[in-house]
This record gives structure tokens, C-alpha cells and sequence, in this order.
């Protein structure tokens, strides 16, 4: 018999039956036997198990899985053993069935295959790659070795790498990044095990490779980083430096140190890894992916942007080679790739894009580009929409050329986004002619009626300085103004007459104004901030209202400046109470749109006193405006301050407001003193009288009265 597969049990009914389906061609496509020994399952385990083979046994737990595992082996007839847990899933077994069918097996001594341990239920794509020794030649000294994490011994070269991956549920310790009961009960069995184990040693003896990673790996879990890293700095003050599990202990070491944020010792780990006194790295291992990820990780936080760049490209040609199989190296059997082909690798090329963007290295960043697995993310849109705004801002730096291409990888979903990008994209000064011939370019080769007709709109106007409002007008009426609000934003500079559009039924105001205006285009804010408002019809004035509302408080939140709209706003109410006289039962953005255009009245007519109560009164009626008033507040400031303008109206007013407080401490009525302090303070902020008047009230608090 050529192969035997051993398995120990114990209620695992959750998983057992998809992992057995998974090794029947084995069994049906060489000479081969099932063993399973039980340990003590009380649900349907025993039961799932003797579907698939009758070498079912009992065996009476020992708290040591070695003993376990070496029973199953004593009950095996195979010259190789092979063994698998029940929550390990092959994804084939072509691999394995070539190995032995084609003769391979002969010229090796032990096989491995991945290991590919995922560990969030909320997130299948976060998982960790182990290259596992699994298979091995029956020689008589053969078994296996620690009372936890089991392992064949002795280990015999030469190892071959099998192509092949086996997903591992065993730990599954978070979901939404609480740590499940089952992986805290777990891991403390674990960790008093190998404790027990370690403390056993005998005066001389050196404990094996992974036991100081492996107690780390149960702190971790308990959520106990800083014990967690104790016992790797163990294994690296300890263990034989010449060892490849050296390397393990580096990688695993820096990922505790990001994860604590201690970015600095990161970076001097990781670089102390590299140096020539580290001689467990002979040559390019595999352990280098994780380190120079962590590394770039690091720099980035601290906002090492070249040298994060320098880390990443480094990282992209190995990680190739990993994928590719091309990495195969003796580090990989003492710990993880723990860069995988979704989560992490997602957040790296991000932090690549954003520091190329920052370091102006577009060149660099076009080199790598192309290696981002785009098959990978197609479902995950957010992401798919930085993406595809990085490589937006990557063509404007260097060519369209790529947009064919980049448009021909993306599904359905995503080509709509990239080209509502690039049509944004077009109302920057910067490369305007190259993003419009590009997509001039894509029309022609990638037929489609609605990107036909938006160029020709885009041409004549860009191009030729000219639109057709009758044609702008049949487009909207077309395709809708909610996602084409590039379009509505060229008939808002021609000052048509907006109003059938943002009154439809399913005009989104939010979406209009947050992804149009300020998400990615802030360059919206010269056309929309110049629009005539009296262009727009008297049914329309609510919406207006509520789009302008929007729009500033979109603005304030960039730190734009809301002048220009809070002005437009003011308009559309002093509109409407042209038209209805009243707004007692309009709208609320109508009734916030009509104090303002009572506050801008007052600042015109230089009228400050009824500005202040009549930003007071829209704080009170709208709260949310408050951040919008503060800021209007700054822009009168300078417009209105005693100490940089001399206004005489101001000063006055200041000058009785001070009387007034004074008065206020006087009389005992500190509180109001204090409030009213504070507002003179926004207006007249380097009123050199505020310092006075504030220690004035702190005094008479105290009851000493000093007022000057």
C-alpha cells in the first residue's frame, strides 16, 4: 500500500464530512486506506466518520496529541503516512494523486502542502498561508513529537512542496473582532499545555523551534500583545540563530510590535532582520514578504513615504514569486505568509497608491500597478472606488493610454464608476484635453449610447466652447440627473433654468451634492457657487434651498470657504418671500434660507447688532447650521474687527457691550456677563479689553469686585 491517511477526532461533526468528501479521490485513485482514531465524541462524529472508511477506532485521551497521532500511525500498512485534521479542507488533490502515480515520492523523503488558516467569521478573505510537513516516508524511526502542535520527527531532506492548499477553520477566533468563547477555551488549554511542556525541560535541554511562537500565538489570541512578544523575544535571545525558525520569530515579533504601534521598534526589528548578523537568512526567504510589508506598514505611519515606496516594490516582486510557487524556503515550515491575497494585500497596494500619489512617483507606481489583482476585489466596491480613482490620478500623470485596458478588466458596476470619474476628472484645468481625448478614444472602440452621447456634449462644450441647452436638456430627460450631475453642473454655468431636474421625483439631493460637489470634485464648487439662483422657477425654490443647504454644509466640513453659497442661500429665501410673503409654513431649509437672507441684509447694510441676533436665531431654530455660522462669524470678522478695519460702527458697539458687561458684574449677574463676553469675543477677538473683562469676573466670582 502506498499512502495511509490518519486522522484523530473529536466532535467534529461541524466540518467532517465536507473534509473526508474532499480526500475521497485520493482514496478512490491510489492503492490507500482511511484510518480515524476517536477520542471521546459525543455527537454524530463517530457516525459521519464510518461513511467513508471501517478503520474507525477508539482512543482513550491522554491530554497529548502526539500519543494520539502516533496510534493512528501504528495502525497504518502505507510506506507513506499522511496526516490531516477535520476541519482542514483539501481545495484538490491533483497534486497529491500526481506525486505518488507519477512516481515522484521516490526521490523524497516528506511532502508539504499550505495550510490556509483563516481566522475572522465575519471576513473570509483574512486567513494566514502555513507550509505544513504532512506527508512522510515510513521509516522506522518515524513519529511524531510534542504533546501539542504535533509534527513528524525527525525532519528528512529532501522535502518536496506540493501545489496544493487545505482551508483550516480550526482557528476561527474572531468574528467582528471579538474574539469567540471557543478560541479563548482553546487557546488557555493550548497555552497550559506548552507551559506545562516548557517548564518540564530538563536542566541543559533546548525546547523546539516553535514552542516560544506557538505560546505567543495563545497570548495573542487572549488578547496579551505584550506577553505575546516577551516569549518571541525568547525565541530570539535563545534558540540557535543559524535555524530558518529564526526568521519565523522576526516576522512574528515585528507583526506584535505594529499591532502595538510601536512603529520605531518595527522599523529597527525589521531592518535588524536584513542585517548581515541575522545568518538564519542565507538568501531570499519567505519571511521577507511579511517583513518588508510590516516595515512599509510602519514607515507609512510615521509618514516615511519614500522609504515605505522602497519597502513595497521590494514586497511585490517577491510576493510574485510566492504566488507562483518560487518561494518554497525552510522558514515557511516554522511560520506564515501572513500577507494573503485579499485583506492585507488590499490595504498595502492602498498605502502603495496614496504614497506615490504623495511623493509625486507616478512613474513608480505605474511600474506596480498592473500587478494589483483586480479579479480579486471586482465585489468590493468601496474599494474598487479608491482603486479606481488612484488610477484616475495615475493616467492624468502620465497617459490615458492605459484606459482601454483598465476599462476591459473592470465588470459592469465598476466601468461606470471609472467613467463618472474621468467625466468629473474633465472640469480640472490640469490635463483636460488628454482626459477628454481619452475618453473620446474609449467611445470609439467600446460602443455605448450613453458614453457616446456624454462625449459629444463633453466636446462641443470643452472643446469648442459651445453647448446645445436643447440637447443638455433631452440628455437629462434621457439618463436622469442623480448620476449624471457633471451634466446638470454644465447647465448650471450656462445659467439654464434647472428647475424640472432637482424637482423630479427621484432627484437625490444628498447624493447630487455630496458625490458631485465634494467627494471626489471639489472643482464643482466655481460653477456652483456662481449660479444666478433668480434663474431658478418658483417651484423649484424648496429644492434649491435643500441642495444649497447641503452644498454648505459639505463645504464647511472640507474647510471650504461658504461665502458665495451662504449668499445663494440668502437668495433663495428673500425669493420666496417675495413670492409668499411668508415662511412660517415652508420647508425647513425655506425657513433657514429666509434668516439667512435676514443675516446677509444686516452684514450688507453694515448693520452688525441685528446680524449677531439673527445668526443667534438661526443657531436656535437649526442647530445643525451651528458650524456654518461660526464660520460666516470668521469671514465678518475680518470684514468688521476694530483692530484691523477701524469700523466706527463696530468699535461703538463694542464700546457699549464692554459698558454693558461691566455693568452686569457690578449688578452680580456674572453668568450673563460671561455669555455675553463670549459672543463679543467672536466678534472682536483681539479686543485687548476680553483679557480684562474675563479677569474682572473671575475676581468678582471670588468676591473681591476689582473692576476697572
Amino acid at each position: 500500500m502506498v499512502l495511509s491517511i490518519g486522522m484523530i477526532v473529536k466532535n467534529e461533526e461541524k466540518y467532517l464530512e465536507r473534509c473526508l468528501a474532499a480526500l475521497m479521490p485520493i482514496l478512490e485513485n491510489l492503492d490507500s486506506e482511511l484510518i480515524i482514531a476517536d477520542t471521546g465524541s459525543t455527537d454524530n462524529t463517530v457516525e459521519i466518520a464510518k461513511k467513508f472508511t471501517d478503520k474507525v477506532y477508539h482512543f482513550e485521551w491522554i491530554n497529548d496529541f502526539s500519543a494520539a497521532r502516533n496510534f493512528t500511525l501504528e495502525m497504518s500498512d502505507g510506506d507513506w503516512f499522511m496526516y490531516i485534521d477535520a476541519d482542514e479542507i483539501l481545495e484538490n488533490c491533483d497534486d497529491i494523486i500526481h506525486f505518488f502515480k507519477s512516481g515522484e515520492y521516490l526521490k523524497y523523503s516528506m511532502a508539504t502542502y499550505i495550510q490556509r488558516s483563516f481566522t475572522d467569521m465575519a471576513d473570509m478573505g483574512y486567513y494566514n498561508d502555513f507550509r505544513v510537513v504532512r506527508l512522510a516516508k515510513r521509516y522506522d524511526d518515524l513519529a511524531f513529537v510534542s504533546p501539542i502542535h504535533e509534527a513528524f520527527s525527525p525532519t528528512r531532506e529532501p522535502i518536496k512542496h506540493l501545489d496544493i492548499a487545505a482551508d483550516h477553520y480550526g482557528y476561527m477566533f474572531r468574528n467582528k473582532n471579538t474574539v469567540t468563547e471557543q478560541a479563548l477555551e482553546k487557546s488557555k488549554r493550548n497555552l497550559e499545555l506548552l507551559l506545562k511542556g516548557l517548564n518540564s525541560l530538563g536542566e541543559g535541554e533546548v525546547p523546539e523551534y516553535g514552542v516560544y511562537s506557538e505560546i505567543a500565538d495563545c497570548y495573542e489570541i487572549i488578547n496579551n500583545d505584550e506577553k505575546a512578544f516577551e516569549y518571541v523575544k525568547r525565541g530570539l535571545d535563545e534558540l540557535d540563530h543559524t535555524h530558518p525558525a529564526i526568521c519565523a520569530y522576526y516576522s512574528h515579533g515585528a507583526a506584535l510590535l505594529l499591532s502595538m504601534k510601536r512603529y520605531y521598534e518595527t522599523i529597527a526589528l525589521c531592518t535588524e532582520y536584513f542585517g548581515k548578523d541575522n545568518p538564519s537568512r542565507r538568501s531570499e526567504m519567505a519571511c521577507d514578504i511579511n517583513i518588508y510589508a510590516m516595515r512599509a506598514d510602519a514607515h507609512f505611519r510615521l509618514e516615511h513615504y519614500s522609504e515605505a515606496i522602497s519597502d513595497l516594490t521590494a514586497f511585490f516582486g517577491l510576493f510574485r514569486k510566492y504566488l507562483s510557487n518560487r518561494l518554497n524556503t525552510p522558514d515557511l515550515l516554522y511560520g506564515a505568509v501572513k500577507v494573503n491575497k485579499s485583506r492585507n494585500l488590499k490595504a498595502l497596494f492602498e498605502i502603495f497608491f496614496k504614497c506615490c500619489s504623495i511623493e509625486h512617483r507616478y512613474n513608480t507606481a505605474a511600474e506596480y500597478v498592473k500587478a494589483f489583482p483586480i479579479d480579486d476585489f471586482r465585489s468590493d466596491h468601496d474599494y474598487m472606488l479608491k482603486h479606481i480613482c488612484f488610477r484616475v490620478e495615475l493616467m492624468e500623470n502620465t497617459s490615458f493610454k492605459e484606459l482601454p485596458e483598465l476599462y476591459e478588466q473592470l465588470d459592469d458596476s465598476n466601468r461606470n464608476q471609472l467613467i463618472r470619474i474621468i467625466r468629473w476628472r474633465i472640469f480640472k484645468l490640469k490635463g483636460r484635453e488628454d482626459i477628454l481625448n481619452g475618453l473620446i478614444e474609449l467611445s470609439k472602440t467600446h460602443k455605448s449610447e450613453v458614453l457616446t452621447d456624454t462625449v459629444n456634449i463633453y466636446r462641443s462644450y470643452f472643446l469648442e466652447n459651445s453647448a446645445d441647452p436643447a440637447l443638455l436638456n433631452e440628455y437629462i430627460t434621457k439618463y436622469g440627473v442623480s448620476t449624471n450631475t457633471d451634466i446638470l453642473c454644465i447647465m448650471l454655468d450656462l445659467d439654464m433654468d434647472i428647475t424640472p431636474f432637482i424637482t423630479a421625483p427621484r432627484f437625490d439631493v444628498r447624493r447630487c451634492v455630496h458625490s458631485a460637489f465634494t467627494y471626489y470634485y471639489p472643482e464643482y464648487m466655481t460653477v456652483f457657487s456662481d449660479y444666478d439662483a433668480d434663474n431658478i422657477s418658483s417651484d423649484g425654490l424648496a429644492k434649491a434651498a435643500e441642495v444649497y443647504g447641503r452644498a454648505m454644509v459639505e463645504s464647511q466640513k472640507q474647510k471650504k470657504d461658504i461665502s458665495k453659497l451662504f449668499r445663494i442661500y440668502g437668495s433663495i429665501g428673500k425669493k420666496w418671500l417675495s413670492e409668499h410673503g411668508s415662511a412660517e409654513n415652508a420647508a425647513p431649509d425655506i425657513r433657514a434660507a429666509v434668516i439667512v437672507s435676514g443675516i446677509i441684509s444686516a452684514r450688507d447694510s453694515k448693520d452688525y447688532k441685528l446680524c449677531i441676533n439673527e445668526m443667534r436665531r438661526l443657531i436656535k431654530t437649526f442647530p445643525e447650521f451651528s458650524p456654518i455660522v461660526k464660520e460666516y462669524q470668521g469671514i465678518i470678522k475680518k470684514e468688521v474687527s476694530p483692530a484691523n478695519s477701524g469700523n466706527s460702527k463696530l468699535a461703538e458697539l463694542a464700546t457699549v457691550v464692554k459698558a454693558n458687561i461691566r455693568n452686569m458684574i457690578r449688578n452680580g449677574k456674572l453668568s450673563a456677563a460671561e455669555s455675553t463676553l463670549s459672543e463679543l469675543e467672536k466678534l472682536c477677538p483681539s479686543d485687548p479689553d476680553i483679557g480684562r473683562l474675563r479677569t474682572a469676573i473671575a475676581n468678582a466670582a471670588e468676591g473681591s469686585g476689582n473692576i476697572h
